[in-house]
């Protein structure tokens, strides 16, 4: 999270000083080439749009549940079915091996069992503060309960999946 900002800073300044660049450009080549000396503009306009209107982080997000979606299919009937064993004496731990694909499938590699809720981490707070891809077998919506949190957002994936972000 801490070099979040310093990346974020960096690129703003960075879209701005292009975009300063793009503009003397205008004014210095628009009476010999006209409106080509408008491209640097206007991509810098749609590029700012872009990133305005539709952010990357859900594109990301998206992207990568959907290339880890058979393997956490697989791990979540595999825990539902009793193959892999808890790893805490609560039950409610699963620790998942990275041999699928050689990457996590969760945050910290393990998943939490909330009743028969799957909870696949993609940000694992230390005190609170946590999000992820929850398998529902039944398709029902998870509620505050089965999370024992506060939810802030949750969105519908597909069929027996769900994102949530809690608190």
């Amino acid at each position: 999270m801490l070099i979040n900002f310093p990346l974020m800073l960096l690129l703003f300044i960075g879209g701005i000083v292009l975009f300063i660049f793009s503009v003397i450009y205008i004014f210095k080549q628009y009476k010999i080439i006209r409106i080509k000396s408008l491209l640097p503009f206007i991509l810098s306009v749609v590029l700012l749009f872009l990133v305005i209107a539709r952010p990357f982080s859900p594109l990301f997000r998206n992207a990568e549940f959907s290339f880890k979606l058979d393997d956490r299919e697989e791990v979540a009937h595999q825990i539902l079915n009793g193959e892999i064993q808890p790893s805490n004496e609560r039950g409610d731990l699963f620790k998942v091996s990275k041999k699928f694909n050689n990457s996590a499938l969760s945050d910290g590699n393990e998943v939490l069992k909330m009743g028969n809720k799957l909870l696949f981490f993609t940000v694992r707070g230390v005190l609170d503060n946590f999000s992820g891809y929850i398998f529902s077998p039944d398709g029902s919506a998870p509620t505050n309960g089965d999370v024992q949190a506060d939810i802030i957002e949750i969105k519908k994936i597909n069929k027996n999946w769900y994102y949530v972000s809690c608190t």
